[in-house]
Protein backbone atom coordinates (compact mmCIF):
# COMPACT_ATOMS: atom_id res chain seq x y z
CA UNK A 1 0.00 0.00 0.00
CA UNK A 2 1.20 3.54 -0.69
CA UNK A 3 1.08 5.84 2.34
CA UNK A 4 1.19 9.62 1.92
CA UNK A 5 2.34 11.21 5.18
CA UNK A 6 1.67 14.80 6.09
CA UNK A 7 4.45 16.74 7.82
CA UNK A 8 2.93 16.31 11.30
CA UNK A 9 2.78 12.50 11.06
CA UNK A 10 6.28 12.27 9.56
CA UNK A 11 7.80 14.34 12.39
CA UNK A 12 5.85 12.42 15.05
CA UNK A 13 7.02 9.13 13.57
CA UNK A 14 10.65 10.30 13.60
CA UNK A 15 10.70 12.07 16.97
CA UNK A 16 7.81 10.71 19.08
CA UNK A 17 6.54 7.39 17.67
CA UNK A 18 4.87 6.61 21.02
CA UNK A 19 2.30 9.32 20.21
CA UNK A 20 1.05 7.38 17.16
CA UNK A 21 -1.53 4.63 17.40
CA UNK A 22 -0.45 1.01 17.16
CA UNK A 23 -2.30 0.75 13.82
CA UNK A 24 -0.43 3.75 12.42
CA UNK A 25 2.93 2.42 13.60
CA UNK A 26 2.20 -1.01 12.13
CA UNK A 27 1.35 0.54 8.75
CA UNK A 28 4.45 2.77 8.79
CA UNK A 29 6.79 -0.06 9.77
CA UNK A 30 5.37 -2.63 7.33
CA UNK A 31 8.06 -3.03 4.66
CA UNK A 32 5.38 -3.99 2.12
CA UNK A 33 4.08 -0.38 2.32
CA UNK A 34 5.65 2.52 0.45
CA UNK A 35 5.82 5.75 2.47
CA UNK A 36 6.22 9.21 1.01
CA UNK A 37 5.86 12.63 2.61
CA UNK A 38 3.83 15.61 1.43
CA UNK A 39 6.07 18.61 2.07
CA UNK A 40 4.33 22.00 1.97
CA UNK A 41 5.50 24.37 -0.68
CA UNK A 42 5.86 28.10 -0.33
CA UNK A 43 4.11 28.38 -3.68
CA UNK A 44 1.02 26.74 -2.11
CA UNK A 45 0.64 29.47 0.52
Amino acid sequence: MKLLLDTHIFISWADHPEKLSQAALAALEDEANECSADWPSYKDT
